[in-house]
């Protein structure tokens, strides 16, 4: 460091050192080095502000910015405005986020002003775009953008409601059977439906994500990110927005690409495509990653081009509030939800239902929302699981008894109607083995706790073993099963007990 700094000074090889220099201090202790060398003396790097070469300038900006010294400030900002390169203004921008700009963003709302009024030479949109991008980060750090609501209750869409491949028609029949829904359709785990009531399908608890096509943009065959931004911008989006929303100011937005393009590819092609978009739009959509109201999906075809979708966060949904904790091997509500909804005609009012490995206790609170029980046990032998549940079931208002225990060890005074639990599967702790002995120690225990005629609705990525567990017991009888990943083997069973 030392060598770079002399020569630097002495104005030999200036940019090579500067770089070099540069990737030294990412080193937060050779960062520190440098802070106490330099002593508060700056000189050295200010001077090169005014260099000949703009590389130089850059990446002394860039320095400077590191040491995070607010008395910079005027300086980096003064030399921004009289930049002449355009490549080069971005770079003191990201120098100046590094201290506390605050009193400056008056100045830099009108900077991004001016470069949204300015026309611009084509061979140089590219660098306005990131200078724009940076003021925009600038700004927003500091005033946080008032959100738009979502007012269009009322009014026709065309929805897309994504689930699980396989139960695509069971969310279809909900929506058909609750009059939320005009014409439809099912094509895998995609639902497409009409609706004049869009407040029913926020009842629906069996579909990940709903998502709505854009008018005027079907299809965008366009391969170029820019390109493709355009055909995005002339299309019916901002227009949807508007009408369905409430709040002024640009609408803030991530962009997701879905296919197998190549990660890096994919991270070029969306920051391209992004600010394209924003100016094709006069910053009526503005890309803010880190608090968006809207999710623009370009979902990748094989044919070749993109389907873009459109995902609102403008609007809640509640469905799952509830869920704020979970353990890593928690079952996804969505995927609970399926499964109650599919036991649902072999449930009954009122019934007394344990769930003896009830982690988080998401089987038991979907299972109660499916049609009420009482009482609901839930039985757990880790204590971070039932502490968790029972905060959980508080915000689901389902009152639930858990209970930390091992499952073999569990007494009641009374018999249960059902048995409703996501077993345990093999883990970096658990192998085939024990899975078998748990699962077969489970279905011995079971008949001590459950009555004639009783059902058992049982999820598992471990359909082998407990089938082979359930064949060594004549008392099981498997109802129905469904498969919920072909690749795991995971499938869900509705088993009736039968005393021998």
């Amino acid at each position: 460091m030392r060598e770079e700094l002399e020569n630097i000074s002495k104005g030999f090889e200036v940019r090579k050192n500067l770089i070099a220099l540069r990737a030294e201090i990412k080193d937060p202790a050779q960062k520190r080095a440098l802070a106490y060398k330099l002593g508060g003396d700056f000189g050295v790097f200010t001077r090169l502000l005014e260099d000949a070469d703009p590389k130089a300038r850059k990446n002394a900006a860039l320095i400077l910015g590191e040491m995070e010294c607010d008395d910079l400030l005027p300086l980096l900002y003064k030399a921004y405005e009289s930049e002449t390169q355009l490549f080069v203004r971005a770079e003191y921008l990201k120098a100046m986020a590094h201290c506390d700009y605050t009193g400056y963003v008056s100045r830099l709302k009108g900077c991004l002003k001016r470069n949204q009024e300015t026309r611009w030479e084509e061979s140089d949109i590219k660098h306005v775009r990131e200078e724009n991008a940076v003021l925009r980060s600038m700004i927003l750090s500091v005033e946080k953008p008032e959100k738009h609501r979502f007012t269009g209750y009322d009014n026709h869409f065309d929805v897309i409601l994504m689930t699980n491949r396989n139960f695509g028609a069971l969310t279809l029949a909900q929506a058909e059977e609750d009059g939320s829904c005009g014409k439809s359709g099912v094509h895998g785990g995609t639902v497409r439906l009409e609706t004049d009531n869009i407040r029913k399908l926020f009842n629906i608890r069996t579909y990940t994500e709903m998502l709505f096509p854009i008018k005027g943009a079907s299809r965008i065959m366009e391969k170029e990110p820019e390109a493709a931004a355009r055909i995005l911008a002339r299309s019916g989006l901002l227009s949807f927005l508007e009408e369905n929303h409430k709040g002024d100011g640009p609408f803030y937005f991530r962009v997701e690409l879905k296919g197998k393009m190549p990660l890096e590819k994919k991270g070029n092609f969306i920051r391209k495509f992004a600010a394209a978009l924003e100016n094709y739009t006069d910053g009526s959509l503005c890309n803010y990653a880190s608090d968006y109201e809207i999710e623009i999906r370009l979902v990748e075809k094989q044919a070749g081009g993109f389907i873009p979708l459109l995902k609102l966060y403008t609007y809640q949904d509640r469905r799952f509030e509830y869920r704020q904790n979970a353990l890593a091997a928690s079952i996804s509500p969505v995927n609970a939800a399926v499964m109650m909804q599919l036991a649902k005609p072999y449930m009954k009012e009122d019934a007394q239902v344990l769930d003896p490995f009830c982690g988080v206790g998401t089987m038991l609170i979907e299972r109660n929302i499916v049609k009420k029980a009482n009482p609901l046990y839930g039985v757990d032998i880790y204590p971070e699981a039932v502490d968790k549940g029972r905060e959980n079931a508080g915000r689901a208002e389902t009152v639930i008894n858990f209970i930390n225990r091992d499952i073999l060890s569990f007494k009641h005074e009374y018999l249960f109607d059902e048995i409703v639990s996501d077993l345990p599967a093999v883990t970096r702790t658990k192998d085939k083995g024990q899975i078998l002995e748990l699962y077969s120690a489970f279905l011995d225990k079971a008949k001590e706790l459950l009555k004639e005629g009783a059902y058992l609705f049982l999820y598992t990525p471990e359909s082998d073993v407990l089938e082979r567990c359930l064949k060594e017991r004549r008392e099981y009888e498997i109802q129905e099963s469904w498969i919920f990943n072909e690749r795991e083997g995971s499938i869900f069973y509705i088993i009736r007990y039968h005393e021998e």
